[in-house]
């Protein structure tokens, strides 16, 4: 009997266990109520639909419960994770738009700190601010637009600084005063909105431009070729009157589409000059309230609307014609003044790609089939060209796309245009010089160099400089006097500091002294632009001023604003500050608030309410004293600080032997510092000069260089 009900309770569990295994499925189909295919660790339900295979049944059917229960677990887990994610995007983003500036996309496989340890900056950090003797290339912006369209600056494109002075206005916000709080934050929104500016949009299926009214165009030619031209020489004049010749005798339907916009654009460049020269003559009293007469506004504005049009039918001058080079460069000098700067550098960028198909640059190829006459035409607008490439290069902050490689350079002259030669060539050579500063400070794919690096390479730019002040005939002593300066001369020594200030910008912290003048530089450079401002209208070249002031990097403005930020300006500095943006209210009568200059002088505006509303805020505070950087001495801005040489007294004597030709080093004559109260020059004795021997490191390439302060 014992044996039976032992035989029976086997039989018993063996069924169960049977059963068991024989309905044993996975979670996942039990809950779908689908057959489970029973293979493990995934059956093929669990395979196909890419989710977890879980046993937890064990061959009986899952309480409801327990099954709902693992599933919110489960959720919860994926919830968390979710929310983790959530959080940390949320973090970068608030770094993003709070200024934390971002390294362009190469630079990260030249960064000197091992993967996954790379450090993070604050906004106004820079890899040169690190205990570390390596400066990195200076970093951009990112920025979002208003629709998620994303684009970078780079740093010293004007956007790229206008974030930076936005960030010194939060650095420089100590006072509790509620006003003064208020007062920042208004200004730090303006100064949002002023970079998110964007051209508005234009009408579709827009006529084409208008042929010009030639009784106009005759009367426009002679003052465009004797005051425009010969500062951006992109036609001559003869081959010029027999375009427009041919353009008057063709039948309506055959006019060319490149000679209507050149007609154009010569008509509205040089209306827009008199109209500045004119104004600019008279008295400020009798200028308020009527800049430009109703007349000549009316027919500006007709020309410059005749321009949108060109650039909304801009495909029909893509063919790779010197005709259509000629009137997209013309389209862009309209844009560089009048419209935005997006606008001007989409231009640019068409016609320096229509110019090298075009073979503008290969213009010496050319001996024996084009006449001489043809052939200086070709070479003045390659010149043109490549001096525009590196403005772009620095204003928006992109790289330059005209290597000087692609470049014929070749001494010329011609008897009755000597000095356009002179000048076009100077401008040349000094870009030259501007595109080997940035492809070895600014370029993404620079690596970190290290201070005697950088100290070579400096002293090695500053020689060059030197080179070109003698070759390009510029007298420092004749800049004290203004009136018998030459206006060429006066806006080729801006440009010059203007290139001095790109080179040690950059290296702020670096130990030499010529690193800490960037302030006395840029005071400098706004000094001499209000000078030639100021100057006699037949000598300051008004007809041009605007191009001049939109071709030049933001450097100078910059520095100066982020001076008068923090507190340390001197009231001679905000007393420039009111006469830079006099003279950008100007210049910017009736032109788009999205231009380069008009952006200069909403952002002069904001920084000045800032400072008043400041001033008003402690103006029962003893003022501060004049700031003594306002007297720098021209021979320390101007004069290169040499591989092996050092400044004792007013010579220039050699200490060591060096890779530079002792010709590259010109004695100075003398020194001359700025005053205060105006914008005229006085020459100074030469300064005490004490020198410094530098750290010894590893390149012995400059082993006695001296600084001086």
């Amino acid at each position: 009997m014992s044996t039976l009900v032992g035989s029976m309770s086997v039989s018993v569990n063996e069924r169960k266990a049977n059963v068991a295994n024989h309905f044993q499925v996975c979670d996942q189909c039990r809950s779908r109520k689908i057959r489970c295919s029973r293979e493990k660790p995934s059956c093929r339900n669990c395979t196909r639909l890419g989710i977890q295979c879980e046993w937890s049944g064990q061959g009986k059917k899952r309480n409801q419960t327990t099954l709902l229960s693992h599933t919110i677990l489960g959720m919860g887990s994926r919830l968390q994770h979710l929310e983790n994610t959530i959080a940390d995007t949320q973090r970068s983003l608030k770094r993003l738009f709070d200024g934390q500036w971002v390294t362009p996309p190469n630079s990260a496989r030249h960064s000197s700190s091992p993967p996954g340890q790379r450090p993070q900056f604050s906004p106004e950090q820079s890899a040169d601010t690190l205990e570390t003797t390596d400066f990195a290339p200076p970093p951009g912006r990112f920025l979002l637009g208003h629709n998620n369209d994303e684009r970078y600056f780079g740093s010293t494109s004007l956007e790229s600084l206008m974030l930076k002075i936005k960030d010194d206005m939060t650095d420089g916000c100590d006072s509790e005063s509620h006003t003064f709080k208020e007062c920042i934050s208004q200004a730090q929104w303006k100064i949002d909105l002023l970079v998110k500016q964007e051209e508005g949009e234009c009408a579709k299926d827009i006529l084409p431009p208008t042929t010009p009214p030639f009784a106009i165009l005759d009367a426009m030619i002679e003052p465009y070729f004797s005051s425009i031209n010969p500062h951006f020489p992109i036609w001559t004049k003869e081959k010029f009157i027999d375009m427009a010749t041919t353009l008057r005798q063709s039948p309506s339907s055959e006019r060319d589409f490149a000679s209507i916009i050149c007609c154009n654009n010569l008509i509205l460049m040089a209306m827009s000059a008199d109209s500045l020269c004119s104004n600019r003559g008279e008295s400020t009293q009798n200028r308020q309230g009527t800049k430009v007469s109703s007349m000549e506004f009316d027919m500006i504005a007709g020309f410059r609307a005749n321009a949108k049009r060109a650039i909304q039918n801009i495909d029909q001058l893509l063919l790779p014609r010197l005709i259509n080079v000629q009137a997209l460069l013309s389209l862009y000098m309209v844009a560089q003044e009048h419209f935005s700067i997006v606008e001007s550098e989409r231009l640019f960028d068409l016609a320096s790609r229509c110019a090298k198909l075009t073979g503008i640059h290969q213009w010496h190829s050319f001996q024996g089939h084009l006449s001489d006459e043809d052939i200086r035409e070709r070479q003045t607008i390659s010149y043109c060209l490549y001096t525009i490439d590196k403005t772009v290069c620095w204003t928006t902050g992109l790289s330059p796309n005209m290597p000087a490689s692609d470049i014929h350079f070749e001494t010329y002259a011609v008897s009755s245009e000597v000095s356009l030669a002179s000048s076009l060539i100077a401008k040349s050579e000094l870009a030259r010089i501007e595109e080997t500063i940035y492809l070895e400070i600014y370029a993404s794919q620079v690596k970190p160099k290290r201070e005697d690096e950088i100290r070579a390479f400096a002293a090695m730019m500053l020689s060059k400089l030197q080179v070109w002040l003698t070759n390009s005939g510029i007298d420092l002593n004749m800049i004290q006097t203004p009136p018998e300066t030459s206006a060429d001369k006066l806006q080729l020594t801006i440009r010059y500091l203007n290139v001095q200030l790109l080179l040690i910008w950059p290296h702020k912290h670096h130990p030499d002294t010529i690193y800490q003048r960037c302030k006395e530089v840029a005071r400098m450079c706004m000094k001499l632009v209000l000078s030639l401002w100021n100057s006699p209208p037949d000598e300051g070249k008004h007809a041009v001023f605007p191009s001049f002031v939109a071709s030049l990097p933001p450097l100078y403005l910059y520095e100066v604003l982020s001076s008068i930020l923090s507190n340390k300006d001197s009231k001679s500095d905000f007393s420039m500050l009111q006469d830079y943006i006099d003279m950008l209210e100007a210049i910017t009568d009736g032109r788009s608030e999205n231009s380069y200059n008009s952006k200069l002088y909403q952002l002069s505006v904001i920084v000045k309410d800032v400072t008043s509303v400041r001033n008003t805020q402690y103006k029962r505070q003893k003022p501060s004293p004049e700031s003594s950087t306002n007297m720098c001495s021209i021979t320390d801005l101007l004069s290169p600080l040499g591989s092996g040489y050092g400044y004792i007294g007013s010579e220039l004597k050699e200490i060591n032997s060096s890779g530079f030709d002792n010709s590259v080093f010109q004695e100075p004559d003398a020194s001359f510092a700025l005053q205060d109260s105006d914008t005229s020059f006085v020459f100074l004795n030469s300064l005490n000069s004490t020198t410094v021997d530098p750290a010894p490191g590893s390149d012995d390439f400059m082993p006695h260089l001296r600084i001086f302060s």
